[in-house]
């Protein structure tokens, strides 16, 4: 989808690594023996695709087009394949750590995410409220299980790269590899910015490293006045590319509306879709919500339970709410798929 990009066409079309190019980086990675070790670096059966972003940043880095970038092409991915298999990236998504595991879920309670639903051109839509995440909690844990916070994080975007494009591409028939950001700034203070500073800067080499080029466009909005007013300074030392890229406004997207339907985007985001999912602050029971479907986090599962039964509390006796109330399940029910032959993982 690099290659379709309306910014990188406008600012960067000499940089778009033709299909030979993508090609001579394959042949180089047989020389060194790592061709059948990118598998796991890229969502779906669409290697090209993988190495053309690849060859997208060599070529960025080394500001030439030519063959000569291959050789940083080739270390990128070396990188790549080391920060994998220092972060256990291949197990993260289906862990049998169970006591990340089971912090993991706390954690999405804390810190939600969403993913839902698809820009025009297939690109998922992932949210983001930094506002609502408990940062409490988060600054508490932060001293006690810093490594399962970022690996936290990891697995987030591990999922939505590998199991939300993988699906998304099999559904248009085309490779769906890059996402829309969409952040909701409401309520967030200098202490969330501080926090995220020092819980996310050290991750960016990390994140550069897995996921070259994913992010095709950002939207804040419902940003604070100084956000805002530092924004548009900053613009000043910004790439034009990248003034467009990143768009921040002070209420609701502007941007978004015009490349996905008003109805699938959820009311907090200034949209008509007012499902309960998107009423509280907890992702949804077994994992995120894209696309209308529920798409189980942890593992793939022949079946995914059905709901049968859902208890709301009855919060009528709190002086202040101060959180949306969380429904209960009270009862789930697993289809039995006995006849049904296991899912190929």
């Amino acid at each position: 989808m690099l290659r379709t990009d309306e910014l990188i066409n406008e600012f960067y079309p000499e940089f778009i690594p033709a299909d030979d190019a993508c090609y001579k980086l394959e042949e180089a990675l047989k020389e060194n023996g790592l061709v059948d070790k990118i598998h796991n670096c890229h969502a779906t059966d669409d290697r090209i695709s993988y190495l053309r972003r690849i060859l997208w940043k060599a070529y960025q880095a080394d500001e030439i087009v030519s063959d000569e970038a291959i050789p940083r092409a080739v270390t990128l991915i070396e990188n790549a394949l080391k920060v994998r298999e220092e972060w256990s990236m291949d197990t993260l998504v289906n862990s049998n750590d169970a006591e990340f595991n089971a912090f993991f879920e706390e954690y999405r309670k804390r810190a939600p995410h969403i993913t839902y639903g698809t820009t025009h051109e297939g690109q998922p839509i992932h949210y983001t409220r930094y506002g609502l995440f408990d940062l409490e909690w988060l600054e508490a844990h932060w001293e006690t299980h810093e490594t399962f916070m970022k690996k936290s994080e990891l697995r987030i975007l591990e999922y939505m790269t590998k199991h939300v494009s993988e699906k998304e591409s099999e559904k248009r028939g085309k490779t769906v590899d890059r996402f829309v950001w969409v952040h909701d700034s409401t309520d967030v203070s200098l202490a969330h910015v501080s926090f995220f500073q020092t819980f996310l800067s050290p991750m960016a080499h990390v994140i550069r490293a897995l996921y070259p080029e994913i992010i095709c466009r950002v939207e804040i909005y419902n940003a604070p006045w100084w956000l805002v007013g530092s924004a548009e300074v900053l613009k000043l030392f910004l790439h034009p590319m990248s003034q467009k890229k990143v768009m921040i406004n002070s209420e609701f997207p502007e941007w978004l509306p015009t490349v996905t339907a008003i109805a699938d985007i959820p009311s907090f985001a200034g949209g008509e879709c007012t499902a309960e999912y998107f009423t509280t602050s907890t992702p949804d029971i077994g994992g995120f919500r894209h696309g209308g479907e529920m798409l189980e986090l942890i593992k793939k599962l022949p079946t995914y339970p059905e709901i049968t039964q859902i208890h709301i509390p009855d919060d009528s006796t709190n002086e202040e709410e101060k959180s949306p109330t969380h429904p209960e399940i009270t009862q789930i029910h697993i289809p039995d798929d006995s006849t049904n032959e296991a899912d190929e993982n």
